[in-house]
């Protein structure tokens, strides 16, 4: 892949930044949606460094992501027919449990058993925010599984952004496994915690045996 490509993340909604990115004839995409009013573009290091400036000098926050490409833009599409073929053999089967597509924000569908989603994957936005608020009004307790409470901060400025489901009145539980700000082992006692007093069954014999 092409070096010299970048993200960042823009306190700005998708159609706010259309006109800049219609400016750089198709060079920077938007990469994920985060939060309703937080988006991630994508692309040249200079011209999403460029539109960042743009945004901050409107007092916008805004912040480049540490990565090593351009993910999620027209930089990944020397890959996408490599990546199809390497692909194509593999064996697929539909989920067993309940999955919302990142790349429709809605419940997967056929779709997902096939080469073409896994390569859209690469190169379309990342729908975080809409998945999110569709499994709002079904879901109480929302965990992150990974090294840092990214998705965890998203998901709470998500479900903040919209009013309160009347079918759904229950503070929802939000958190995630591990944080850099504590040892691996406190931070997932404390989350197990949280889980086991917000009405979640804890196999505690598997963690004090």
């Amino acid at each position: 892949l092409p070096t010299g490509g970048t993200m960042a993340t823009i306190a700005a909604t998708p159609d706010e930044l259309a006109e800049d990115l219609a400016t750089h004839d198709g060079q920077v995409s938007i990469a994920a949606l985060n939060t309703p009013t937080n988006t991630v573009i994508s692309g040249p290091i200079d011209l999403v460094t460029d539109i960042s400036a743009t945004w901050a000098a409107k007092g916008r926050k805004t912040r480049t992501l540490t990565v090593s490409h351009a993910f999620h833009s027209p930089q990944m599409d020397p890959i996408l027919q490599p990546f199809h073929q390497a692909i194509t053999n593999l064996t697929y089967h539909p989920p067993t449990i309940p999955l919302i597509s990142n790349l429709t924000g809605q419940p997967a569908d056929h779709h997902i058993t096939t080469p073409d989603y896994w390569t859209q994957h690469i190169r379309q936005p990342v729908h975080f925010h809409p998945a999110i608020t569709h499994t709002a009004p079904h879901t109480n307790v929302y965990l992150e599984l990974g090294p840092d409470p990214t998705l965890t901060t998203a998901t709470h400025h998500t479900l903040h952004h919209h009013t309160t489901d009347q079918n759904n009145p229950t503070t929802p539980l939000i958190t995630s496994t591990l944080t850099h700000k504590q040892p691996d082992t406190h931070a997932l006692t404390h989350t197990l915690a949280q889980l086991h007093t917000h009405g979640t069954t804890i196999d505690w014999t598997s963690w004090y045996p």
